[in-house]
C-alpha cells in the first residue's frame, strides 16, 4: 500500500522588515497607557490646616484663668485660647500668658484672622417673614470657633445688606449665632429657645444678649433672671 503523502506546509510568511518596526512602535506607545490605566487615580494630597494658635473665645466667663470682660456682660467674657491638633479647642492659662509677655491688645489683634476664617466658613441661614423680608439669620456649624465669628471684621459687612449695621446676636453655644436687626424686638421672642440651646450643649456659652456695632460687642441684657 502506497504512503499516504502528507501536505506541504505552508511557508512561513516574513513581516518586512519595516512591519516590525511600525508593530514595535505600537506596542512601544500601548504599553505605558495600559499600565496607566490599570494604576489606581492618585488625588493630591490636602494640605492640612495648622491649628489656630491665638483664639479669642466667647465662653463663659467662670472658669477660665485669661479672660477679658465684655461691656454689660455678668456671665460671659472674652477668653484667650488655642485650638488643639484634635480640633478642639483649650484655654491659656495664667501661667502661659504670663510667659508667652502677652497684653490684651497684642492678643485681640493677632486672633483676627482665626476669627476671619470662622466666618469664613460660615453660611447664614435667614428667616423671612410674609413679605419676603428677612428676620433674623442663624450662622451654625461644628466648629468650635463658631461663636467667635462675631468678633471678626467683616462680620458687620456680612450682616448690613439684609439687617443692617446694629445687630443684636445670641450665642446659646459655640456652636451656634443667632442674628437680628437691632430695635425691631424679634429676639425676644427667642428667649426660651436660648435657654433650650444652653441647657442641652455641652459647651455652653451664654444666655445673655447682646449688640454687635461698630462700637464692638456689648451685652445689653440677659434671658434668665440672676
Amino acid at each position: 500500500m502506497p504512503a499516504a503523502v502528507l501536505p506541504a506546509p505552508s511557508p512561513v510568511r516574513r513581516l518586512p522588515a519595516t512591519g516590525l518596526l511600525f508593530l514595535f512602535a505600537v506596542c512601544h506607545l500601548l504599553l505605558p497607557c495600559a499600565v496607566r490605566a490599570a494604576d489606581p487615580v492618585k488625588k493630591p494630597a490636602t494640605p492640612e490646616r495648622s491649628p489656630e494658635e491665638f483664639c479669642l473665645l466667647v465662653e463663659p466667663a467662670e472658669g477660665p484663668q485669661v479672660t477679658r470682660p465684655i461691656p454689660g456682660a455678668k456671665k460671659t467674657a472674652l477668653v484667650a485660647g488655642r485650638e488643639t491638633s484634635i480640633g478642639g479647642v483649650r484655654y491659656y492659662t495664667a501661667e502661659e500668658w504670663k510667659t508667652m509677655g502677652a497684653d490684651w491688645d497684642a492678643f485681640m489683634k493677632r486672633a483676627e484672622p482665626s476669627a476671619t476664617r470662622a466666618l469664613a466658613a460660615l453660611k447664614p441661614e435667614f428667616t423671612k417673614d410674609k413679605r419676603d423680608r428677612v428676620q433674623s439669620a442663624t450662622l451654625k456649624s461644628t466648629s468650635p470657633l463658631t461663636a467667635s465669628a462675631v468678633l471678626a471684621p467683616g462680620f458687620l459687612d456680612l450682616f448690613k445688606p439684609t439687617l443692617g449695621d446694629d445687630l443684636v446676636v445670641l450665642i446659646p453655644d459655640r456652636f451656634t449665632i443667632h442674628v437680628f436687626a437691632h430695635g425691631f424686638g424679634d429676639y425676644q421672642e427667642f428667649g426660651q429657645k436660648v435657654l433650650l440651646q444652653y441647657a442641652q450643649s455641652s459647651f455652653p456659652v451664654s444666655y445673655e444678649v447682646f449688640t454687635v456695632n461698630k462700637q464692638g460687642l456689648k451685652c445689653i441684657g440677659s434671658f434668665r433672671t440672676e
